[in-house]
């Protein structure tokens, strides 16, 4: 019997396999689900990991907007390990035009992972640029894991734009 994900030690037990429809067979028995992509085999297919419309970069956008004195950085979709270096980079390029202020608004961010606060944080720590960093967090994809960590005593967070842009 092949051994089955998620079952490691009762692999070995020919009695357990996932028999029938996925979801409506069991784990050798009666009543129980087997896992979403489950075949009358006893495997398990998985489609997150090679799925290109499961690829978190792929919603993921960082726009541009310049408010003189200042540069707007819109961010969109998650900020997670595979986008946070994707957020940096946009932060790098529009320090490089040296705004006074740089402005990141997570307004339309859905789910912000400790990849993304390490970021935020990151930016914070690189005023090499002179700028004054402002960040826009008021939702709770975004304020929740900030406030969980602690980081809403050390991040410059503003609850919109228009605020950020006053500085105040």
């Amino acid at each position: 019997m092949p051994r089955l994900p998620g079952k490691p030690d009762e692999a070995a037990d020919s009695s357990l396999a996932c028999v029938g429809a996925p979801g409506r067979a069991s784990w050798g028995g009666a009543g129980a689900a087997c896992p979403a992509g489950a075949t009358d085999d006893g495997t398990v297919t998985m489609d997150e990991p090679t799925d290109p419309s499961a690829d978190p970069a792929r919603d993921f956008r960082v726009e541009r907007a310049d408010r003189p004195p200042a540069a707007v950085l819109a961010v969109y979709g998650e900020v997670d390990m595979v986008t946070a270096p994707l957020l940096t980079a946009a932060v790098d390029e529009a320090l490089a035009g040296a705004p006074p202020v740089l402005v990141v608004d997570l307004a339309a961010v859905e789910f912000l992972a400790s990849a993304g606060l390490t970021a935020l944080v990151a930016m914070t720590q690189h005023r090499a640029s002179g700028a004054a960093l402002r960040i826009v967090a008021s939702g709770r994809a975004t304020m929740r894991p900030i406030q969980l960590t602690g980081l809403e005593r050390t991040l410059p967070l503003y609850p919109t734009v228009d605020a950020a842009l006053a500085g105040s």
